[in-house]
């Protein structure tokens, strides 16, 4: 017989005779057994369950396009959703469900003009002639992100007064 002093939910196997398993659902806490042993004398067991949790959590994330991401030790090389299962703190399965969003490399472009002899300064690059140039950027999703600029040469405006 076991008497329940306290406690929460958790399982608890009983042995029945021979190779038989009893499986009875207690609560955690602290229970007394008390058995006739094979003398016919009373035995006392004392049994303390305790319960730990099961845990969960949801992770979403952009990872770029070409590129993978790694998770936990796993790598992921396609967006979806993906589930995984690893063990907490106290020793219990612990499910991360995962959303994996796949994003592209950006790109934009900057068209402007220079007088002769100035500088111009885009994202702290010095430009000093008209051409056509190239910034490689990390956009926010830190993936690459290219700027292409153009410069022309302004023209001189004579003015007399």
């Amino acid at each position: 017989m076991i008497d329940r002093l306290a406690g929460a939910l958790a399982y608890h196997m009983l042995h029945g005779g021979g190779d038989q398993v009893v499986w009875r659902r207690f609560h955690g806490g602290e229970y007394v057994q008390t058995r006739t042993n094979s003398k016919g004398c009373d035995s006392i067991i004392y049994i303390n369950i305790e319960e730990r949790l099961a845990s969960s959590g949801n992770l979403d994330t952009v990872f770029c396009s070409g590129k993978d991401i790694e998770i936990n030790g796993t790598i992921f090389e396609e967006e979806g959703e993906y589930e995984q299962v690893l063990i907490n703190s106290v020793g219990c399965d612990s499910f991360l469900m995962i959303q994996l969003y796949e994003s592209s490399p950006s790109s934009g472009s900057l068209d402007t003009s220079i007088c002769a002899n100035h500088t111009i300064s885009i994202n702290n690059v010095e430009y000093n002639a008209p051409g056509i140039y190239a910034q490689l950027l990390i956009n926010e999703q830190n993936c690459d992100s290219t700027l292409h600029i153009q410069i022309e040469a302004a023209e001189a405006k004579d003015t007399s007064i």
